[in-house]
């Protein structure tokens, strides 16, 4: 249909929701569902997911995340 679609690695979507989620646009049972739906992953990259969250500003958001759900 002409229409572009942004296709992102998993690291980088967590990142993005945690981001959406700081600005007031994402619900935090998504994000939730979402980063436990991440540790589940074989395939995971934890120091990927840190680096891409220092890089989109939001690694203090995702510590927090990680805090709560461990």
């Amino acid at each position: 249909m002409g229409i572009e679609v942004a296709a992102y690695d998993a690291e980088r979507s967590i990142a993005d929701l945690i981001r959406e989620r700081s600005k007031g646009n994402a619900n935090p049972q998504l994000i939730r569902d979402a980063i436990v739906g991440y540790f589940k992953r074989r395939d995971r990259d934890l120091p990927k997911l840190a680096k891409m969250s220092e890089a989109l500003g939001v690694r203090d958001e995702l510590q927090t995340y990680l805090e709560v759900l461990t």
